[in-house]
């Protein structure tokens, strides 16, 4: 079956567990509600939903999605069980531009590193970027860059890199 995440502030609703529930609880630290109708447990605005399944790869799906729905919406696979489905314009490059536009920042000057499907256009974007060696294949093509695994000092590899 399928196992569906979406996140409300400060807690992630989900249906079930699944592998992204480790990432969010340990790195994001975010609480987890697991409930059985995900529709009535849902308090604030849904901007994405992560769908996983530990039989079948998410990437499978992606083409079918866009083709049917792509006008309206992002679909990014951080791994190859997880697809995040988002509306479009609710990205990282969308919310970087309006802070930039708020402090009169320039688009090439600035830095961004990611991992993830959802941080590729962000990194295409940005005057220098980076993924770290752990990232999907998206992220990494649009990168500039590629540093060491996040877990061994990736990060801290880039700004020193430009620093």
């Amino acid at each position: 079956g399928f196992t569906f995440n979406i996140p409300q502030d400060s807690y992630v609703l989900s249906n079930g567990y699944s592998e992204i529930l480790n990432y969010d609880f340990s790195s994001v630290r975010m609480d987890i509600r697991l409930v059985h109708d995900l529709l009535s447990a849902i308090e604030k605005p849904v901007y994405r939903v992560s769908v996983s399944s530990r039989s079948r790869p998410m990437a499978s799906f992606r083409p079918l999605l866009e083709k049917q729905f792509g006008d309206r919406y992002n679909f990014h696979c951080s791994q190859d069980v997880v697809i995040d489905i988002a509306p479009k314009l609710v990205d990282k490059l969308s919310a970087l531009k309006i802070i930039l536009n708020e402090l009169n920042i320039d688009l090439s000057e600035t830095a961004a590193i990611g991992d993830g499907g959802n941080d590729a256009c962000m990194l295409e974007s940005a005057g220098l970027s980076a993924a770290v060696a752990n990232a999907c294949e998206d992220a990494k093509k649009a990168a500039g860059m590629i540093t060491a695994d996040d877990r061994d000092g990736g990060v801290a590899e880039f700004i020193r890199s430009f620093l």
